[in-house]
């Protein structure tokens, strides 16, 4: 036998599902309720008493029948924010248009201390392939995910610094996002301050087991040459290869 929590407020849920207690229209019987109903070839619901197996099963079914709403609404809101989130450019890729290995091998990323890099050439789908990843990380599963472009954390950085605030930008990145991704890393030159900030990132972000998704097109040598500290670059980027899988998107 279940036990109600709180027996008046189950019980009048329980008949408001039925024949509404209320003057709002009558509601609709919740589709666990309902296959309860027909497996015992009834037509209505029965008298709310505890005591009565199918009222038990019933309640059952209405309790979790609730959980199942709740969680639609929970899954709404997180694709609210995926298209807060996401470009409206990439909200409608067409992966038939992309590379299915590349696709498959991203897609096939799980949270955890590996973070990727996806590097090549402009126009290999790189960034699109990362959104159809960020969409699920976003919407399925309720990560916690910040994007940023190569342009706009350098911008946040330099305004941090200026206004005696880069402590608390460096926390934030590093320790209150699930998945921190920056879009065409070395697009623009990377300055001293810059580059300061994003390795105390990546510093504290890997040693913590918190991964980090970049996409840019340049690796390697190309890469460093986009540091205006040239000796800054490597320490940055020997933890990217140390803590990230590697993406070719070359063509």
């Amino acid at each position: 036998m279940i036990e109600a929590s709180n027996p008046q407020q189950d019980a009048r849920a329980y008949q408001e599902v039925v024949r509404g207690t209320t003057p709002q229209p009558r509601k609709p019987i919740f589709p666990r309720m309902q296959a309860v109903l027909d497996r015992n070839g009834l037509t209505e619901l029965p008298r709310y008493d505890l005591t009565n197996p199918v009222v038990q099963e019933l309640e059952r079914a209405r309790q979790q029948d609730m959980v199942d709403e709740a969680r639609a609404g929970d899954r709404q809101a997180r694709e609210d924010r995926f298209v807060e989130l996401c470009p409206p450019a990439f909200q409608e890729t067409d992966r038939a248009r992309l590379r299915a290995d590349l696709v498959d091998k991203v897609l096939s990323w799980q949270m955890g201390p590996t973070g990727l890099v996806l590097y090549g050439d402009t126009g290999g789908g790189k960034t699109r392939t990362l959104w159809l990843l960020l969409r699920r990380l976003v919407v399925d599963e309720a990560i916690h995910v910040r994007v940023l472009s190569a342009f706009d954390f350098s911008a946040e950085a330099s305004d941090a610094y200026r206004n005696g605030t880069e402590k608390a930008f460096v926390s934030t990145l590093a320790g209150s996002v699930g998945v921190l991704v920056i879009d065409d890393l070395g697009k623009a030159k990377i300055t001293a301050r810059v580059a300061e900030a994003l390795f105390e990132i990546v510093d504290r972000r890997t040693a913590a087991g918190r991964p980090l998704i970049v996409t840019t097109n340049d690796v390697g040598e190309r890469l460093k040459e986009r540091f205006e500290d040239q000796n800054a670059a490597e320490p940055l980027l020997r933890r990217l290869r140390e803590f990230c899988a590697a993406i070719n998107f070359r063509r």
